[in-house]
């Protein structure tokens, strides 16, 4: 009976050793939805994980990291959007990078799913094999030192019924695991919405055109302006500061600033004589970035400043107009087909002040309203750098209300400009 114990532990040992051992999948999410994980990736994978846990936007060098403390070939980190759907990112241990995201429904109290729903695991375990199949291998460890050879007095002599070697091409002899049968690759989903950025920064330029005149001009006194063409430079940004600390709805939170500026500009008059002029906008909002599946809603309102002068010009009275208001509106993000993607936005303006325009020796009771707009299209080059391409159109109208004995007589103004802008947009 003794004998049988040390004969089943080497029989146990020797069971452990020959089965294939499973990939490490580092796993970074919140305890409900570990153990939805779990049930449906443990047949496949041996899940560790994260410690600590990752950034709510991992950066590559700390999955690196995190990959190479816990011997992983592939992680996979799972957020809660503001919207209340869950995103699973698959993340390349290898170099840190993401690989393939996808969305689920969040349940009620924003809980994860109790189940991967088939249309999302299949997609996912490829993915999950592709990442890992570009990990490095793992250290194995050291080999034993080679056997000595015994001596030849004490081999053993070849046995004389040994049997013959098979006539006839060679067969291979069987591996020692059994091979497991290819898997044919399901095409992935289209990829859910990523994990929200903290910032993006855009640096461009803009070539606009601008209109302005009078309509009604009872004596026909008023000037008009035409340009038809001009550059200017531009710089936005939007800021969501909950997102370094967190993936929940105060991540949804941030700030959008911008600003505008001509380059060189001047007009020239009738006669041929040139006057400085002057072109700048800047904008500041509070917004609330929301999700509809794979599009990005994000609601904003807050303030504007805009100015249009030119130097005064002999013989054509022409107001500067220089606004200064609320904006309140909508933009919107959505993915299009491979690198390509969506962008555009609405706003209205309410202006408080119109500068020379609305002033004593002008129009004092007027009364303006104005729009702004853009479509266009992004173009990712990397994961964080994307070109934009946009068209903008910008309208400002105005009841002048003039009355008897004003020093200009005129029923309305109407000042617009359109243009094109090109920008590079970094997001972190």
């Amino acid at each position: 009976m003794r004998a049988l114990l040390p004969l089943t532990a080497l029989l146990l040992a020797s069971s452990a050793l020959a089965a294939p051992s499973k990939p490490r999948l580092l796993v970074d999410a919140p305890g409900p939805m570990r153990t939805t994980l779990s049930k449906a990736l443990r047949d496949q994978w041996t899940l560790v994980p994260a410690k600590p846990a990752l950034r709510s936007q991992p950066v590559s060098g700390e999955v690196h990291r995190a990959c190479s403390r816990a011997r992983a070939e592939a992680a996979l980190a799972a957020r809660l959007q503001p919207s209340g759907t869950w995103s699973l990112l698959v993340l390349d241990c290898a170099d840190g990078q993401p690989r393939e995201s996808f969305s689920l429904p969040g349940g009620k109290k924003r809980q994860p799913p109790r189940t991967l729903p088939r249309a999302v695991l299949t997609p996912l375990l490829a993915a999950l094999e592709q990442a890992g199949a570009s990990a490095p291998p793992m250290a194995s460890p050291p080999a034993s030192p080679p056997a000595t050879p015994a001596p030849a007095s004490l081999a053993p002599a070849p046995s004389a019924l040994a049997a013959p070697a098979p006539s006839g091409p060679a067969v291979a002899a069987p591996s020692a695991s059994v091979p497991t049968a290819e898997v044919p690759r399901t095409p992935a989903l289209a990829a859910g919405p990523s994990l929200p950025v903290a910032l993006r920064l855009s640096v461009g330029g803009r070539a606009f055109s601008r209109r302005f005149y009078f309509t009604d001009d009872l004596f026909g006194a008023l000037g008009a302006y035409r340009l038809r063409l001009a550059p200017s430079a531009l710089v936005d940004a939007e800021w969501y500061p909950a997102t370094h600390f967190t993936s929940g709805p105060a991540s949804a939170v941030g700030l959008s600033l911008g600003a505008e500026s001509a380059l060189g500009l001047s007009s020239v008059a009738p006669d041929g004589t040139v006057h400085s002029t002057r072109v700048q906008r800047l904008r500041a909002a509070l917004q609330v970035r929301l999700r509809a599946g794979t599009v990005e809603l994000t609601p904003f309102a807050g303030f504007v400043w805009q100015a249009f002068s030119v130097a005064d010009i002999p013989g054509i009275p022409l107001p500067d107009v220089e606004v200064r208001g609320l904006r309140a509106g909508l933009s919107a993000r959505a993915p299009l087909w491979g690198p390509l993607g969506l962008t555009a936005h609405a706003a209205g303006i309410y202006p408080l002040s119109t500068g020379e325009l609305g002033s004593s020796a002008w129009f004092p009771r007027m009364v303006t309203g104005g729009l702004d707009a853009s479509a266009g299209l992004t173009f990712a080059l990397q994961r964080s750098l994307e070109l934009r391409l946009t068209g903008e159109y910008f309208r400002l109208w105005s009841t002048l209300n003039p009355e008897p004995g004003d020093a200009f007589i005129a029923g309305g103004a109407l000042d617009f400009s359109w243009g094109a802008t090109l920008a590079v947009t970094l997001s972190l």
